[in-house]
């Protein structure tokens, strides 16, 4: 977790893009409740990120999330964001374990990618 930049100083942070995190609570081994995720994205956000990438774990039978439940929990958070007024956006991607899943998953889009449009695709392992 990033450490927050300290009140007393007067240098404004670089604007910065996580493309790496466990945010979303209760998905995985990240923020455990929405609680814990708004303190995460405070700290965040005064270490200048504007933007996040959200990638929770897909790994079947230890964090069997699916597109659709890490969609939903995006919405209730970024709610739960705006509602603190925590200027943050919320991208989403995940953090796959590699196996045979990953290929009928990929097949049927269901797999959370950095970029879901264009000729590329391009996931976290």
């Amino acid at each position: 977790m990033p450490e927050a930049i300290p009140q007393h100083s007067h240098k404004k942070p670089a604007r910065r893009i996580d493309i790496h995190c466990h945010l979303l609570p209760g998905l995985d081994d990240g923020a455990k409740d929405i609680k814990e995720a708004l303190g995460m994205a405070r700290m965040i956000v005064a270490n200048g990120v504007e933007t996040l990438v959200a990638t929770p774990h897909i790994t079947p039978g230890v964090y069997d999330n699916t597109m659709a439940t890490i969609q939903h929990t995006a919405a209730v958070f970024m709610e739960h964001l705006e509602e603190a007024k925590i200027p943050l956006k919320v991208r989403l991607a995940a953090e796959v374990r590699l196996g045979p899943h990953v290929i009928g998953l990929l097949k049927r889009g269901q797999l959370p990618l950095y970029n879901q449009e264009g000729p590329h695709r391009f996931f976290l392992l």
